[in-house]
């Protein structure tokens, strides 16, 4: 029989049971960082639609200021390198001569994606000045 003693290595067992708990610990890490990836594209997109909409909003807002006809219809605009198809139904609904209120919705998507962001505005003229609510 040979002794053990002296002997300061480490059995398959170890090794194999250590290197279960490392790849665990390196799929956990990538997976949330893939995760984290997913999240920050997701809240980019986001971005950029809100920056659309807000734009589509302010000139909406000159449009009713100005009391110029409303626009209807859509288009497309470059946000950070990628396509977003717009759509704006505006309408305005005259309350009396000096009264009227102006309705739009605002729908925006990322070009290649079934995901739509909308807001809806509302404007309220006051004999030629207007007070977007």
């Amino acid at each position: 029989m040979t002794s053990r003693i002296g002997n300061n290595g480490f059995t398959l067992i170890e090794v194999l049971v250590a290197s279960v708990i490392l790849f665990a610990g390196l799929g956990a890490v990538l997976k949330s960082y893939s995760l984290a990836v997913v999240a920050m594209e997701s809240a980019a997109d986001k971005l950029a639609v809100c920056q659309v909409i807000q734009e589509k909003a302010e000139e909406l807002d000159v449009q009713v200021s100005s009391g110029d006809a409303l626009p209807a219809g859509g288009g497309r605009q470059m946000v950070g390198g990628f396509e977003y198809q717009w759509r704006v139904d505006a309408t305005r609904q005259v309350l009396t001569p000096q009264v009227s209120v102006v309705r739009a919705e605002i729908e925006v998507v990322r070009a290649n994606r079934s995901q739509i962001d909308s807001c809806f505005c509302e404007w309220t003229q006051f004999r030629g000045k207007e007070s977007p609510r």
